[in-house]
């Protein structure tokens, strides 16, 4: 929150006497929205950002704590009895939160019912608004992301003194599970 005080300090036009205290600012209480996500909609709700279309993540409110649960703890059946009912929860789900997006302005992209995730567009506006639903665990912001290469550059192989025995301990040297002779 500080973070952002400061922002709006910098970037506002509003003068201090609109912008009272930390206080003021509304929070989500029970944390259902990323931190990101929520520093942009703050920057939104007090005229630093523009009212644009946010891609988001949507992880729904789970029927069976399946995250709780110790699938191996389970039976074949049991299992395919908690999978069904989860699978049926999220679907169920994903359609009323379809009709709640339509009245915030959004809408759904794509349903992943068997992982109880949503993906879907909506205004910044009313991430707030979406965050209230009875159906929704947490919202983030769906951003692309990069590759920064082939694995030995990120791991470090292509190092010399790793790869090229200049390394005399030869358990510290990346071989994809298979020993490493030189």
């Amino acid at each position: 929150m500080f973070a952002f005080t400061a922002t709006a300090q910098k970037f506002s036009s509003k003068t201090s006497d609109e912008i009272k205290s930390v206080e003021e600012i509304p929070t989500i209480s029970d944390h259902k929205i990323s931190p990101d996500l929520d520093e942009k909609s703050n920057e939104q709700f007090y005229g630093l950002r523009v009212d644009e279309t946010q891609k988001v993540i949507i992880r729904l409110k789970s029927e069976t704590n399946l995250s709780e649960i110790n699938a191996d703890s389970l039976n074949p059946s049991e299992q395919k009895r908690v999978f069904a009912a989860e699978f049926a929860g999220n679907k169920s789900k994903t359609g009323i939160l379809m009709s709640e997006l339509q009245t915030v302005g959004g809408r759904i992209k794509k349903s992943f019912n068997n992982l109880g995730l949503v993906s879907a567009e909506l205004p910044l506006s009313q991430i707030r608004e979406l965050v209230k639903s009875e159906n929704v665990a947490y919202v983030s912001a769906d951003s692309e992301i990069q590759s920064f290469g082939h694995v030995s550059n990120t791991t470090g192989w292509t190092n010399p003194g790793i790869a090229d025995a200049g390394d005399s301990n030869s358990t510290t040297w990346l071989g994809g599970g298979r020993e490493v002779s030189l």
